[in-house]
């Protein structure tokens, strides 16, 4: 009989110990469906306009876009409940443009949609572009700082050049500035940028010197440094200069001169071209010769 009570008593305590285990269960779950409910919309309340929140905590239940958390809706609409101006309704910057106005940096009151566009790579009015409108020219990288850039290499700027760039292209070697449209010096290259040799390095009048080699006329084969004849007609510009030395030099310079004494008659000189009378006499009180005589220029 003392066996069958302990038994029985072993039996109970095991039974309850299940049975204050399964409450202490159901009372954790309760406590999750409560925290549950709290991070949902209160299904309490009426919801008049279906947005999920009921009219105790929606500002305005009849308009479904109105509610806490809710994006900004333009209009002056308190959108997400909070009791302040949505921020797209404010105008921080005071240039009298709000962001549901179009202004796109309310942080800057020269930024909105009638403001005038500045060469500075931002977007002033607010149209998705920047500069757009103003005149852009094109520049030219100058490596050697010569006036002339690569017309390879260019940069389009509505401020002026950038540094380092020039507004005339046509450079052909932008590492040497004796180098450029316009450039001459007697060594060979194309120093002018035209793609043929330099003027000056070529006889144009085939008279064998270049302007290089020192010609002052290349267009007058009679013209050339070294030149020892006497000419008795100008150029074609009324110049004399038939030997290059930049002075008209004289046959017959002198009034006087010659293995005999001779001279020009009346004691003129004759200029260059000029036919006068010259006379000679054979020095020792013979006779006298007179013929005209022109005066030869080099």
């Amino acid at each position: 009989m003392r066996r069958t009570t302990l038994a029985v008593l072993v039996m109970w305590a095991a039974v309850w110990g299940c049975d204050q285990d399964r409450g202490r269960a159901e009372d954790l779950a309760d406590d999750d469906q409560v925290e549950a409910d709290d991070d949902t919309p209160d299904d309490d309340g009426p919801d008049a306009d279906g947005d999920g929140f009921a009219d105790d905590v929606d500002c305005d239940d009849g308009a479904g876009v109105v509610h806490p958390g809710a994006d900004d809706v333009c209009g002056d609409v308190d959108s997400d409940c909070d009791g302040q101006p949505d921020p797209g309704d404010l105008d921080l910057d005071q240039d009298h443009v709000t962001p549901c106005g179009g202004d796109c940096d309310d942080g800057d009151p020269d930024v909105h949609p009638w403001a005038d566009e500045i060469c500075d790579g931002l977007d002033q009015d607010c149209d998705d572009q920047a500069d757009e409108d103003l005149h852009f020219v094109t520049y030219y990288r100058d490596r050697d700082e010569d006036g002339y850039g690569d017309d390879a290499d260019t940069a389009s700027s509505c401020d002026g050049p950038p540094s380092g760039y020039s507004s005339d292209d046509g450079d052909c070697d932008d590492h040497d500035d004796d180098i450029h449209p316009g450039a001459f010096a007697c060594d060979g290259l194309d120093t002018d940028c035209d793609g043929l040799p330099d003027a000056d390095e070529l006889d144009d009048d085939g008279d064998g010197i270049t302007e290089c080699g020192g010609d002052c006329r290349d267009d007058e084969p009679d013209v050339y440094p070294g030149q020892e004849e006497w000419f008795t007609t100008s150029l074609w510009d009324w110049t004399w200069d038939y030997d290059c030395s930049g002075t008209n030099e004289m046959e017959y310079p002198e009034l006087y001169g010659g293995g005999a004494t001779c001279g020009w008659l009346g004691d003129i000189i004759a200029e260059c071209g000029e036919a006068r009378v010259l006379y000679c006499e054979d020095g020792y009180g013979g006779s006298t010769t007179y013929y005209s005589k022109l005066q030869g220029c080099h």
